[in-house]
């Protein structure tokens, strides 16, 4: 080999074993569009005003705090670092406690339509709607899984 080649490739060999330790790093901060939070960007097509967007945050960590007192009073720990849906699922709670979680989630609903005003509610109300009509289809279209409320069917394998 000539000094040339023998140059370049430890050259790319030295840059190549610089950026590998930062890959992980780059991939993790990576998002997709369908990763973006899809409440926010719900919440966008609104039109709401910043202090709309405050005051929503605001009931929503407050919620959420309710919520985990509650818990927290029943002694459950809910478990960290796992999607909040399946977290709330692997408690195991009682028709009572879950009840008791609904109403706080519903105060917080209703707190959150007494900040909009008449369009953003009929907003609101279309998205939702539309939502459902999705929701709908896909469940029509994948017959074979189970639905909300029922129990997986155990298969014999």
């Amino acid at each position: 080999m000539n000094i040339k080649s023998i140059l370049l490739l430890s050259g790319v060999l030295a840059l190549t074993l610089t950026a590998v330790p930062f890959m992980p790093a780059f991939a993790q901060n990576q998002t997709t569009p369908n990763q973006s939070a899809p409440a926010k960007r719900g919440m966008n097509r609104l039109n709401l005003t910043d202090a709309q967007k405050t005051q929503m945050q605001q009931i929503k960590q407050a919620t959420k705090s309710e919520i985990a007192a509650y818990l927290q009073s029943q002694g459950i720990t809910v478990p960290q670092g796992q999607n909040p849906r399946e977290a709330m699922r692997s408690l195991n709670l009682s028709e009572a406690q879950k009840a008791q979680i609904k109403a706080i989630r519903e105060k917080g609903k209703q707190q959150v339509q007494g900040l909009l005003t008449t369009e953003q509610k009929a907003m609101m109300q279309q998205r939702r709607g539309t939502m459902k009509n999705r929701g709908q289809q896909r469940r029509q279209a994948q017959p074979g899984q189970f639905q909300p409320g029922q129990a997986p069917v155990q298969s014999g394998i």
